[in-house]
């Protein structure tokens, strides 16, 4: 005969690393913008993912791309989509080049 396994659910076990950690909290709070922003517009949501994996900021990308921290948030944002050329250098900062 099979035993179940072991231990707790995921989702128990992941509020339990949420309540003691708040690097945990903030990453699982900033991975559910993410997917959301995924549903609206997948470019945005591709480029902040990146750019949290990386550790980098807006500021940081917008200055390695040549363009502003404000067009960074919009993009993230889904308020705009980047030209070719400017999606080519974000992504280049990003370690995406084409």
């Amino acid at each position: 005969m099979s035993r179940p396994p072991k231990g707790q659910p995921a989702a128990e076990a992941a509020r339990e690393r949420a309540r003691r950690s708040e690097k945990y909290r903030k990453a699982r709070d900033e991975y559910a913008a993410i997917r959301d922003l995924r549903e609206r517009n997948w470019i945005a949501a591709h480029i902040r993912e990146r750019r949290y994996e990386l550790n980098l900021t807006q500021r940081h990308v917008a200055e390695r791309a040549g363009t502003s921290p404000s067009f960074i948030s919009k993009l993230e944002g889904g308020e705009h989509i980047p030209t070719i050329p400017v999606l080519e250098r974000i992504l280049a900062v990003l370690d995406e080049g084409c």
